[in-house]
């Protein structure tokens, strides 16, 4: 007997999401708030970003993210990352797959809290 398919919506990529010296939330209505450290006590960046036009399943789902703001403290950041640096108003999309999330304006993944593949 095959699984049913459950919708996706925004609340499917909501809570808290973890990875060494980052962090992102995203609440139910698909507000995201993300920080990326370089060690314990220096940030890189900060990014808020709404999400929007959730697909896919509740095993690989992608949603529409914007940038709502944004705060680069250290701009080596983009640069040793190869990205460039995000601006208010910039769209991509964020993919969530097998419990690790991938948000394409920082370049990094973030796990669920119960899922280890996101240590140092």
């Amino acid at each position: 007997m095959g699984l049913a398919l459950v919708a996706v919506t925004l609340a499917t990529f909501a809570g808290p999401w973890w990875g060494h010296d980052r962090g992102i939330a995203v609440t139910r209505d698909g507000r995201v708030s993300e920080t990326v450290l370089d060690s314990c006590c220096h940030r890189d960046v900060t990014l808020r970003l709404r999400l929007s036009n959730p697909r896919g399943t509740a095993k690989v789902a992608r949603a529409t993210a914007t940038v709502t703001a944004v705060h680069v403290y250290d701009r080596r950041f983009y640069k040793e990352m190869h990205l460039p640096v995000p601006r208010v108003g910039d769209m991509a999309t964020v993919r969530m797959q097998n419990g690790m999330l991938f948000e394409p304006f920082s370049g990094a993944s973030y796990c669920r809290p119960n899922v280890s593949r996101c240590g140092a």
